[in-house]
C-alpha cells in the first residue's frame, strides 16, 4: 500500500502541472485571438492604404516601397507566430506521450518500488520542466502584448499617413491645375516672342544690308579712291565691309570685281564713231583704270581686315572645291599683298616701332601671312587679272624679310625701358616679359624661313 500512495502523491503533483498549462494555454490562445484581430486592423489598414496609394502620383513611390517593407515585416510576424502554434503543437504531443508513459508505469510499480523511486525523480524533472515552460509562456504573453500596442501604434501611423496622403493629392492636384495655366501663357508667349523674333531677323538683317551698302559705297567715292597709293581714305569703309560681311558675301564681291576688272573695256571706235573726241576717250580709258585699280585695292584692303573666322571659311570653300573657288584662292592672295604692303612695310615698319603695342601688331600682323603659308593649299593661292597680272604667293620670299626686319627692329628700335633691369614699373615688366616672348617667336621663325629651299 505505501507504493499506491506514494504513487497518488506523484499524480496529484503532475495533475497540479498539468492544471496549470490550461491556463496558459488559454492566455496563449487570448494573446493569439488579439494578435489576429491586431493582424485584421492592420490588414484592414493596409487595404485603406492601398486605395489612396492609388491616387498618389509617381513621386510617392518611395512610400510605396516602405509599406512593402512594412508588408514584409508583418507576413515574417505571421510566419513566426505559425512557428510558435507549432511548437505549442510539438509541446502537447510531449505531454500526450508522458501521460502514455504513466500509464504504462502505474502497471510497473506492482514489480518494484525502486521503479517509483525513479519515476519519482523524473517526474520532479517533469514538474520543473513544467514550471520552466510556464515561465517562457509568461515572456511570450508578455511579448504578444507588447507587439499588441505596437501594432496599435502602427495602425494610428497608417491612419495619419492615409491623411497626409489626402492632402498631398489635394495639392499635387492644385499644382497641376497652376501648371497647367502656366504652360498656356508659356505657350503664348513663346509665339509672341516667335514673332518678335521674326521681326527681328528682318531688322537685323536690314541692318545688315544697309551696313554693308553704306560701307561699299563710302569705301568708293571718287573722294576717298582719289589716292590709291596708299589707299588710306578707303580703309576705314573697308574694313567697316570685312568685319560686317559673310564669307559668302565676301566671296560674291570678289568674284563679281575680278569678273568685272577683267571684262570692261573702252570701245574707242565705237565712242569716235558718236562723235567723242579722241581726248574724251582716252580720259574715259583712264577713268575706267581709275576704277579698275580701285577696285583691285577694294578688295585687297576687305581681304586684308577680315576676321580670322571668315579667312577660315574661305579656306575650307578651297578645300571644298565651292562654287567660288578660284576667286577664294584669290581673296586670299589679296589678303597677303595687303599686310605685306600696307600693314607692315607701308605701315607699323614704316615708323620707328619704340613701343609695345607697336611691335605686338608688327608680329601679329606677320603671324597672319605666316598662317596662310603653313596651310596645305598655300601653293595655290595666287590671283591673275589684266590688270595687276599674275600674283602668287610665295611664303619665303614674303615672310623671310618680314622676320628679318621685325627681329632687326628688336634691337634697333625698342625703347631700352624694356630692357632687363630698366624699370621696376609693374606694368612696363609685364610687357617686357610679353615682347621677350614674341621675340623668341620670332627667331624661331626667321630660323624656319632660313632653312626652306
Amino acid at each position: 500500500m505505501k507504493w499506491l500512495v506514494s504513487l497518488s502523491a506523484l499524480f496529484l503533483v503532475s495533475a497540479c502541472g498539468l492544471q496549470k498549462m490550461p491556463g496558459k494555454m488559454d492566455q496563449t490562445n487570448n494573446g493569439l485571438g488579439q494578435m489576429s484581430n491586431k493582424m485584421d486592423q492592420t490588414n484592414d489598414g493596409i487595404g485603406g492604404m492601398s486605395g489612396k496609394m492609388d491616387r498618389t502620383n509617381t513621386g510617392l513611390d518611395d512610400l510605396k516601397h516602405k509599406m512593402d517593407e512594412t508588408n514584409a515585416g508583418l507576413a515574417e510576424l505571421k510566419h513566426q507566430m505559425d512557428q510558435t502554434n507549432n511548437g505549442l503543437g510539438q509541446m502537447g504531443g510531449k505531454l500526450d506521450e508522458t501521460n502514455t508513459g504513466l500509464s504504462g508505469l502505474s502497471g510497473k510499480m506492482d514489480k518494484t518500488n525502486a521503479g517509483l523511486d525513479g519515476l519519482s525523480g523524473k517526474m520532479d524533472k517533469t514538474n520543473a520542466g513544467l514550471d520552466g515552460l510556464s515561465g517562457k509562456m509568461d515572456k511570450t504573453n508578455a511579448g504578444l502584448s507588447g507587439l499588441s500596442g505596437k501594432m496599435d501604434q502602427t495602425n494610428k501611423g497608417l491612419g495619419d499617413m492615409a491623411g497626409k496622403l489626402d492632402d498631398t493629392n489635394s495639392k499635387i492636384s492644385s499644382t497641376n491645375d497652376s501648371l497647367l495655366v502656366m504652360l498656356d501663357q508659356l505657350r503664348k508667349t513663346n509665339e509672341s516672342m516667335g514673332q518678335l523674333n521674326d521681326g527681328m531677323q528682318k531688322t537685323n538683317s536690314g541692318v545688315h544690308n544697309q551696313i554693308l551698302l553704306l560701307a561699299l559705297d563710302d569705301m568708293m567715292k571718287p573722294d576717298n579712291t582719289l589716292s590709291l597709293t596708299p589707299p588710306v581714305a578707303m580703309m576705314p569703309a573697308g574694313k567697316k565691309f570685312a568685319e560686317e560681311a559673310t564669307p559668302e558675301e565676301v566671296l560674291e564681291l570678289t568674284y563679281t570685281w575680278l569678273h568685272d576688272v577683267d571684262q570692261s573695256i573702252i570701245d574707242e571706235s565705237s565712242l569716235k564713231d558718236k562723235g567723242y573726241s579722241e581726248a574724251a576717250v582716252k580720259e574715259m580709258q583712264a577713268q575706267l583704270a581709275h576704277d579698275k585699280t580701285a577696285k583691285i585695292m577694294g578688295l585687297s584692303i576687305i581681304n586684308g581686315f577680315l576676321p580670322r573666322a571668315t579667312v577660315d571659311a574661305l579656306v575650307r570653300h578651297v578645300v571644298e572645291n565651292g562654287r567660288y573657288h578660284d576667286a577664294a584662292l584669290a581673296a586670299l592672295m589679296f589678303r597677303v599683298s595687303f599686310v605685306d604692303v600696307f600693314l607692315l612695310e607701308g605701315g607699323v615698319l614704316s615708323e620707328k616701332v619704340a613701343f609695345y603695342g607697336q611691335m605686338v601688331e608688327a608680329v601679329d600682323d606677320v603671324a597672319k601671312i605666316d598662317y596662310l603659308a603653313g596651310l596645305p593649299i598655300a601653293s595655290k593661292i595666287g590671283v591673275t587679272n589684266t590688270l595687276t597680272g599674275p600674283m602668287n604667293f610665295v611664303p619665303k620670299d614674303t615672310l623671310l624679310p618680314l622676320y628679318r626686319e621685325i627681329d632687326r627692329r628688336f634691337d634697333s628700335d625698342l625703347d631700352p625701358k624694356y630692357k632687363p633691369g630698366a624699370s621696376h614699373d609693374p606694368e612696363i615688366l609685364t610687357q617686357a616679359a610679353t615682347l621677350a616672348t614674341l621675340r623668341a617667336k620670332v627667331k624661331e621663325r626667321l630660323a624656319y624661313w632660313t632653312a626652306q629651299p
